[in-house]
């Protein structure tokens, strides 16, 4: 498996949940995922992302400690906004199941992440078929993904403004 980085992992995401092509990151330096990387635990993985969230240059995701996931984006020009599950597993995966609404209609969608790590680099991809990617360096980089995963609900206003607009009758 070659190993990508992609700087704009988060736009992955926010792309993947909210299906929304022209939010795809960019890879470059292509790499090697090291043969003796280990799986990331379900702990190691849980508070990587409780109570944290992903924010996107268009958008964001808060990962609840309860589990619920809360999103939003305006990939595109298109406004959109999420809630749903996320969890954790054995295999190194981080899973998100949410329901988006944008003003046509609503899409559910499931997502994992799987994770890796070598020598306290985190290494991620999409799941089933992405490219793996460095998602933290050793030591920390300022182009990591990780930098985009802040403490605390930093979507809220956005994410009720989005709801609002979206469906102005809630």
């Amino acid at each position: 498996m070659g190993l990508v980085r992609r700087p704009n992992a988060g736009l992955l995401l926010a792309a993947a949940l909210a299906v929304s092509a022209g939010e795809a990151a960019v890879a470059k330096d292509a790499t090697v995922l090291p043969s003796d990387a280990k799986l990331l635990t379900e702990s190691q993985l849980y508070l990587l992302y409780k109570n944290k969230t992903w924010v996107w240059p268009r958008g964001g995701g808060f990962f609840a400690g309860d589990g619920t996931l809360k999103a939003w984006s305006a990939a595109d020009g298109a406004a959109s906004y999420a809630t749903g599950r996320w969890w954790v597993n054995g295999v190194g995966a981080m899973c998100m199941q949410a329901h988006w609404h944008w003003s046509n209609g609503v899409m559910n969608k499931r997502d994992c992440f799987d994770h890796q790590s070598h020598r306290g680099v985190i290494y991620q991809k999409r799941d089933p078929d992405g490219s793996w990617y460095i998602f933290k360096s050793s030591p920390v980089g300022t182009e990591d993904e990780i930098n985009k995963l802040r403490e605390g609900d930093l979507i809220e206003e956005d994410w009720s403004a989005t709801k609002v607009k979206v469906d102005p009758t809630q």
